[in-house]
């Protein structure tokens, strides 16, 4: 079952330089198959949808992935996060 911990997890993974753009888009895809195919639902469903459709299609100009954009998924997922200068 995708979970929104799993989703705030890959977001965090490219935040970190741990995945890069393709590979968060990649993952997303295969994600949304598996979501689909499933007859679970997790809690928060619908906010896990909407950013898994959006993380598929983010290779492309129509869906940039600011930051205001990548806080925003992970406020929605339960992952709230703020931007710190080292």
């Amino acid at each position: 079952m995708i979970t929104s911990e799993a989703v705030a997890d890959r977001i965090l993974d490219y935040l970190n330089g741990q995945m890069a753009l393709d590979e968060l888009v990649a993952w997303s895809e295969d994600a949304i198959v598996t979501f689909t195919e499933s007859d679970q639902r997790p809690p928060n469903a619908d906010r896990i949808w909407k950013t898994l459709l959006y993380l598929g299609a983010a290779d492309t100009p129509d869906f940039p992935m600011t930051w205001e954009v990548i806080r925003g998924f992970l406020e929605g997922l339960g992952r709230p996060v703020q931007s710190v200068m080292a």
